[in-house]
């Protein structure tokens, strides 16, 4: 989510409705800030008599909580509220986090007094020196921090080089002035993250900051727990927790205080919320103070001796948190479900159940993550597992490690968009579920110490896959249908099948793309297929499984395509028709921008990116320079979302798209460059 989003999510709404534009923040130009922070403007509602139903596009976000809204003289001369500083935000500092958090970064500053707006952090591929490049870069911090928060902590990112900015509400409004301020208020140097590689060291997994078996821990003496979160419902504060080690049987004591938890003598002035055992890592606070900074703290006490181990560690032991009550868009509520619960089945698997919403919709999105979904930039980190119907009301994820899990749920509305509002409790859940690793005894390991085979079984880490792969493909051929049956082992939910034709080779991936057309994208369930009215000819197929955002680039005969081409022998359709008709030699327009858009919000926006790269050929090389250099962009971007940094470089580079589209080009292509490293 970008930055600009965030503070003129209702202005973009507006521009929407009246233009029939879908534009994506980050990629399409969107109009500079036009509101004041300090004067939040609220979401006006649809007047259903004026606006059709379909023509109004779903509010991606909740809205942020409103404060008093001031008459129109607060903005007049009189107002003698001290305004705040133009440079409130100074030294700025990035480091390393905590060794407890690996792969995450600790962003600290100063705040002018004065300040009384949110704070937001910015992160970007090169330094935002400039507020067009702070406008684009993606907001961490999903909600707002509060106006006098000093230190952020952006974890578990992915391997790159990366500079931040930290901007005050006012400074991005109407009435205030944004002065960059190198190393004041943004940085002019890199914080690389370089991740292992599972080849760096074959006999250990990669881990997860939110896995139980993460071994990263406190090298201190003094048990801790780590990774403590907080999130906001709409009347309590959830924790969750990692187990600490160094204790055979601990108990969990919640504490909350106002002054932070860095030394012993500060548990006198808070309160004891609770205890927990050592099989439950979360803690809910039923009375949380709204609206303020407080301290949230987890100590570790030995059942057995009843010792309690104070010495915590800030941003791993305890955390600042301020609980603010989350408002949702009204033309959002109906579309969310209710009561989204989680739950442990057995020991590899999890229950989802819900309610549905009183909105007609289509179906639902499942998402997993190791950390809880509580912004869109998690959602964006987060895998889609799989998708139920309206009909469906649970969801059973099966085959889970050792880890602790969260989940988010996802309605589909009748146009096929989703509604990616989260909301504690409906689209995502605050507590996670933790499953534990099978132990297996000493004494079961010494009797079986001989047996070779049983000893490799047990060694089987129980949270890693096989990735999945085609086993068989074959085709039919019936008067003028052609029916396709094919097999896969280890598939998953989530997973995808793109189905290709052409009346040329398709043995290769780079075949695929340049002369397969694209039949359909079929669930991860589906095992069959039927591509009828054909003419006479000999046909080509191929089908690549889409499995976490990429695709599967083994291309083996009789696998994924056929060793033969399907031959249909009788048909009254026209075999010219069979085949997509050739751009180049076309002497009007192919099309306009609605058409992009059309084919962006039907494919771009939901993920489909293959799809999206086989819709857009047409138009690559249209007559008119701004379609052609959009196709070019989008068809680049659609590469490199799915991992195919190389091939999407080049579309960046087009003369076309430099000279139509010069700053996305260049974002793009930079981005690229930094991924292939």
């Amino acid at each position: 989510m970008k930055l600009r989003a965030t503070i003129l999510l209702v202005c973009l709404f507006m521009t929407s409705v009246l233009l029939g534009d879908r534009r994506i923040p980050g990629i399409d130009s969107i109009p500079a800030a036009q509101g004041d922070t300090a004067q939040p403007v609220q979401p006006q509602k649809q007047n259903p008599q004026t606006q059709p139903a379909q023509d109004s596009p779903i509010q991606l976000q909740p809205q942020p909580t409103t404060s008093t809204q001031p008459t129109r003289e607060t903005a007049q001369p009189t107002d003698q509220r001290p305004q705040p500083a133009v440079d409130a935000i100074r030294k700025l500092k990035i480091e390393a986090a905590p060794a407890e958090y690996p792969y995450s970064v600790r962003i600290s500053w100063e705040v002018d007094p004065t300040n009384d707006t949110e704070i937001y952090v910015a992160r970007f591929v090169r330094p935002p020196a400039t507020k067009q490049l702070v406008l684009e870069s993606e907001n961490i911090t999903t909600p707002p921090l509060g106006p006098k928060e000093t230190s952020f902590l952006d974890r578990n990112m992915p391997e790159g080089s990366y500079y931040y900015a930290v901007v005050t509400g006012f400074q991005l409004s109407k009435r205030g002035t944004l002065a960059l301020k190198a190393d004041e208020n943004y940085s002019t140097r890199p914080f690389i993250i370089q991740r292992k590689r599972l080849t760096d060291d074959p006999n250990r997994p990669q881990q997860t900051p939110y896995n139980p078996t993460n071994e990263s821990r406190p090298t201190g003496a003094t048990p801790q727990i780590t990774g403590l979160i907080a999130i906001s419902s709409p009347s309590s504060v959830k924790l969750n927790w990692l187990a600490a080690g160094g204790v055979a049987r601990p108990n969990y004591v919640v504490y909350r205080g106002t002054q932070p938890f860095s030394n012993p003598g500060a548990f006198a002035g808070s309160t004891r919320l609770g205890t927990t055992t050592e099989d439950r890592l979360n803690f809910e606070d039923p009375n949380p103070v709204s609206d303020k900074v407080v301290y949230y703290g987890v100590t570790v006490q030995d059942r057995e001796s009843g010792r309690e181990y104070r010495s915590l560690t800030e941003g791993v032991s305890f955390v600042s948190y301020t609980h603010r009550i989350p408002v949702m868009d009204a033309s959002v509520e109906p579309f969310l479900p209710r009561s989204l619960v989680t739950y442990l089945v057995n020991k590899n698997t999890i229950k989802l159940i819900w309610v549905d919403p009183a909105a007609t919709i289509t179906g639902y999105q499942v998402f997993r993550s190791s950390r809880p979904i509580a912004s869109a930039a998690e959602l964006d980190r987060a895998y889609l597992i799989g998708r139920v119907t309206r009909q469906e009301s649970s969801y059973t994820d099966t085959g889970l490690g050792g880890g602790i899990y969260f989940y988010a749920l996802i309605p589909i509305d009748e146009q096929g968009r989703p509604v990616r509002a989260l909301a504690e409790g409906r689209t995502f859940t605050g507590f996670g579920v933790q499953i534990r690793d099978s132990k297996i005894s000493d004494s079961q390991r010494d009797d079986k110490k001989d047996d070779k085979k049983d000893d490799k079984k047990d060694e089987i880490r129980p949270d890693v896959k096989p990735d999945p792969r085609m086993s068989l493909f074959r085709a039919s051929v019936r008067d003028d249908s052609v029916n396709l049956t094919w097999s896969v082992d280890n598939v998953v939910r989530g997973d995808r099948f793109l189905l290709y034709r052409s009346t040329a080779s398709l043995k290769s991936l780079s075949d695929v793309r340049s002369n397969g057309v694209l039949l359909s994208e079929l669930e991860w369930d589906a095992r069959q297929f039927t591509d009828s009215k054909l003419p006479v000819g000999k046909f080509n197929y191929a089908i690549v499984i889409l499995h976490d955002g990429r695709v599967d680039e083994k291309m083996e005969e009789g696998r994924n395509y056929l060793p033969l081409p399907a031959q249909v022998r009788v048909s009254s359709v026209d075999a010219q028709k069979i085949e997509p008709v050739k751009d180049t030699s076309k002497d009007e327009t192919a099309g306009t921008d609605r058409d992009i858009n059309e084919i962006l919000a039907h494919t771009f926006e939901k993920g489909r990116y293959e799809a999206c790269i086989q819709r857009l050929m047409p138009y690559r090389k249209d007559k008119s320079d701004a379609i052609r250099a959009r196709a070019l962009l989008y068809t680049g971007i659609s590469y490199f979302k799915l991992g195919q940094f190389k091939t999407a470089r080049p579309f960046f580079t087009e003369p076309v798209v430099k000279a139509q589209l010069p700053e996305r080009a260049n974002f793009w292509y930079k981005r690229s460059l930094e991924k292939l490293r």
